[in-house]
């Protein structure tokens, strides 16, 4: 499949995981006539699934998206914050954190990349499906075991009695000199115990020790505990937008 439309792309990662050719918007600012052509070149070219990230001002109502069957799936949030400045308390109860260790990812780990995503566009996008979002968030966990996807992969280790159950994780990346925040999750059993918190400074220490002067992470706006926890460690949100689905059976 070519990307024959100046406005969107393929993305064969998508694609090979969900099994259907899945492409994205380029243009955040798409209207009218020039948002249906881009969507006809995308069916014609045989897409499936097609992703649109657009500004909130650019937003379609909610008939005209029905009518291209497509759906507002996510309103997604920057939070960005300076390194410096006063790093998130320890608190009284500051787990172990340290650098994952296993070549491969391990069940615990793949089970808390999941729980990481279960409020993504892809977990409550009823078209993608369950195995969908497992095949899409277990393959990105595994990138940044790799190395691809992630500069370091943090961790809690787990308790003396079930050192295989991690109580929690982090993965950082880096971009446009900014150190990001990829997937973070902890232990159901664990949490109200501030780890989450104590992973983000971790994450803001790891972005000093490489120099990286801004922070940021990106989270949903229905996710409100992500939302407070990082607006609690210093975070500012900087934008919101909009994430479309559209999906079309057989292109």
């Amino acid at each position: 499949m070519s990307g024959a439309h100046p406005h969107w792309r393929s993305l064969d990662f998508d694609s090979e995981r969900l099994g259907r050719r899945v492409g994205r918007i380029e243009d955040p600012q798409l209207h009218g006539a020039e948002l249906q052509a881009c969507l006809a070149s995308a069916r014609a070219a045989g897409v499936e699934l097609l992703y649109w990230l657009c500004d909130l001002d650019a937003l379609p109502a909610e008939a005209e998206l029905a009518e291209h069957s497509g759906r507002v799936v996510d309103h997604r949030r920057v939070y960005l914050r300076e390194t410096s400045g006063e790093l998130p308390s320890r608190g009284t109860s500051a787990p172990t954190i340290q650098r994952y260790a296993g070549e491969r990812t391990g069940a615990s780990l793949r089970a808390l990349a999941l729980a990481a995503g279960e409020s993504s566009r892809f977990a409550v996008d009823p078209r993608i499906g369950r195995a969908g979002f497992e095949a899409l968030y277990g393959a990105w966990i595994d990138n940044c075991v790799a190395g691809t996807r992630a500069d370091a992969v943090y961790v809690i280790p787990g308790e003396p009695q079930a050192p295989q159950q991690l109580g929690g994780m982090i993965t950082l990346d880096r971009s446009q000199r900014r150190s990001n925040i990829g997937l973070i999750a902890v232990e159901a059993h664990a949490r109200g115990r501030g780890w989450g918190k104590a992973l983000v400074r971790r994450a803001l220490e790891h972005a000093r020790e490489a120099g990286l002067a801004r922070a940021q992470v990106v989270t949903q706006r229905r996710n409100t505990a992500a939302c407070a926890l990082y607006e609690s460690c210093g975070y500012t949100l900087e934008g919101e937008q909009a994430w479309v689905h559209f999906a079309w059976e057989g292109g």
